[in-house]
């Protein structure tokens, strides 16, 4: 199975985002040699889904609030980002765009300069 980088890098809410990772994963099961590709992160494929979209959903899904859209672009390139969050409150009207890298713990880090508080002032706990 292979996935095009359009597909990958195609926007979507974060629920869609856990979804499509949900299926592609299913997809690539049924491969014989998944498990050992599984386990040791082999192929372009497996590594992308597994380094960098699931920890982009695990933090989209921290990030949603009710009432706020959030988009989450994951980016297939040699971009010096991952992926791109955006986060709207359609009712006031404001966006709040970010790009995230992940390094191999699975940490993220912001290339903006501005702290998690951004996100707490547009979507309130």
């Amino acid at each position: 199975m292979n996935i095009s980088d359009s597909e990958y890098e195609k926007p979507r809410s974060v629920f869609q985002l856990c979804e499509w990772i949900n299926g592609t994963l299913r997809g690539l099961e049924t491969d014989p040699d998944f498990e050992e590709r599984y386990c040791e992160r082999k192929g372009k494929i497996i590594k992308k889904l597994l380094e960098d979209a699931v920890p982009i959903a695990r933090l989209g899904l921290r990030l949603w609030r009710p009432w706020h859209d959030l988009l989450v672009t994951c980016r297939a390139g040699n971009q010096p980002h991952d992926a791109e969050v955006t986060l709207q409150n359609p009712h006031k009207k404001m966006t709040n765009k970010r790009q995230f890298s992940f390094m191999s713990t699975h940490f993220a880090r912001y290339h903006s300069g501005i702290g998690w508080s951004c996100w707490s002032r547009l979507a309130p706990v």
